[in-house]
């Protein structure tokens, strides 16, 4: 499933890496870690998706999960993470 709306499909060549470095240069050094370089990419490109500035190295297990497939994470007005149901999606 992937809910990456329209307008935030990934940037073309070396724009999307420069969004990326720049993202990543503000997440732990132990989370960029224990990402593939493509992982890293799909989280760089599912955070530009999300209304709340929240770094994917902030997200639940579920949320990156999720967000690995293409699903934008949520959050709650209290910044409670809005975690996926069983059938649904972050929607």
């Amino acid at each position: 499933m992937n809910n990456l709306p329209e307008t935030e499909q990934p940037a073309k060549g070396a724009e999307e890496l420069r969004r990326a470095v720049a993202l990543l240069d503000n997440m732990r050094e132990s989370f960029n870690d224990s990402h593939t370089t493509a992982e890293l990419l799909q989280l760089c490109r599912v955070y530009r998706a999300c209304e709340w500035d929240i770094a994917p190295d902030r997200w639940t297990p579920d949320q990156l999960s999720a967000a690995l497939q293409g699903v934008v994470p949520r959050w709650d007005e209290d910044g409670r993470p809005v975690e996926q149901g069983a059938s649904e999606g972050y929607a």
